[in-house]
């Protein structure tokens, strides 16, 4: 699973970095004695948050970085960044904490409410992004002639349509099928062996045998938020 690094020559209070190197990476592991890796939930929202990542790519780190700790264990700075990005699924943890500080149960669970609402919003301009991004388009001209773009475009149309409602799919967390399941052709979808690979016969235009770098290359910028 990939990480995330932060340079230990960046200063997030004054902007400052010192030396050339990128102040945050992404990536499967890390040898660069110049980075950290970061376990904070809140020192991780401030660092993607500063370099604008969208909000998926947001919440998919931080729950990634929920799963190896818990409730009890965390801060409540800690508590309070994921109440705001909504992740974490137990919301009678949050309803008990946000009790404690004062509010009332019907305050608490409106709280949970709105939060649920900003953020699905700014999932749909995620998506959005992610989909009209120059890097999507770089990655359907390196593989595909433009025919073949058109094609698949015609193909998924209505798929898209939901995507960028924000309907993404089974392997992101959907509890319907989308866009994403057609390309993964997810397991227990109605897109399992019936996806892109197994329903198209594109003929790779950098020379792949098959069609595998393809989806990688699209769930990298659509999935994961690489952009």
């Amino acid at each position: 699973m990939r990480k995330l690094y932060k340079n230990n020559g960046y200063n997030i209070i004054d902007k400052t970095l010192v030396g050339l190197k990128p102040p945050l990476i992404y990536a499967l592991s890390n040898t660069d004695l110049d980075y950290t890796e970061i376990t904070s939930i809140n020192e991780m929202y401030l660092f993607l948050s500063e370099f604008q990542y969208d909000n998926l790519f947001i919440q998919d780190r931080i729950r990634e970085l929920f799963t190896v700790l818990s409730w009890e264990s965390i801060s409540n700075t800690d508590k309070n960044v994921l109440i705001n990005v909504s992740v974490g699924d137990n919301n009678t943890e949050k309803v008990a904490y946000l009790i404690q500080l004062g509010k009332t149960e019907q305050e608490a669970l409106g709280i949970l409410k709105e939060k649920w609402s900003v953020n699905y919003d700014l999932n749909k301009q995620a998506c959005s992004l992610r989909f009209n991004s120059t890097a999507l388009n770089l990655v359907i001209s390196k593989y595909l002639t433009l025919s073949d773009a058109e094609d698949l475009e015609h193909t998924t149309v209505n798929l898209i349509s939901s995507y960028l409602r924000g309907i993404r799919g089974v392997v992101h967390r959907g509890n319907t099928y989308g866009l994403l399941d057609y390309f993964n052709s997810t397991h227990g979808t109605i897109y399992n062996e019936n996806g892109l690979r197994e329903n198209k016969s594109y003929i790779m235009q950098n020379g792949d045998a098959n069609m595998d770098n393809l989806v990688s290359d699209i769930l990298a910028v659509l999935l994961i938020g690489i952009y």
